[in-house]
């Protein structure tokens, strides 16, 4: 193999790595705003502003699927160049043309990881929000 296809390769495997670790800091942050708004909204106990709390799951889930999704493509970008007789464009990033049922936003929104995050701060907001709506109910409606 040539340098220059080695370089090509290091290069994807960077842009791969990227976008790993994009995903790994969005799944932390994700985390701590749903906390951090759960325990201030349980605080307020005020279900408008509990409804905030939906926001940051679907923000960032989509973000995260987003990043999934480009890793994916880049994946097979990559398979595509180690293959014997590579049709792949020498030092080409170009991932349109490696799109398949792995890389399709079908596949990515059903991979477990986002699902049970996202999923899971979702319904800890519903849970708030819920919370927040039955403490400042009327006493009769109790």
């Amino acid at each position: 193999m040539d340098d220059a296809r080695l370089k090509h390769l290091e290069f994807i495997q960077q842009v791969i790595s990227r976008q790993a670790g994009n995903q790994f800091l969005i799944k932390g942050w994700s985390l701590t705003v749903a906390i951090a708004l759960a325990a201030l909204n349980l605080k307020a106990m005020d279900w408008r502003v509990a409804l905030v709390g939906l926001l940051p799951p679907a923000a960032f889930g989509w973000l995260d699927a987003y990043f999934l999704r480009q890793e994916r493509l880049f994946r097979c970008l990559y398979n595509a160049a180690i293959a014997t007789n590579s049709a792949v464009p020498l030092l080409s990033m170009d991932t349109r043309p490696h799109k398949d049922e792995y890389s399709s936003w079908k596949s990515v929104l059903k991979s477990t990881p986002l699902q049970v995050l996202y999923t899971g701060s979702f319904l800890l907001a519903i849970g708030v929000v819920l919370a927040a709506a039955v403490h400042h109910a009327p006493a009769a409606s109790r």
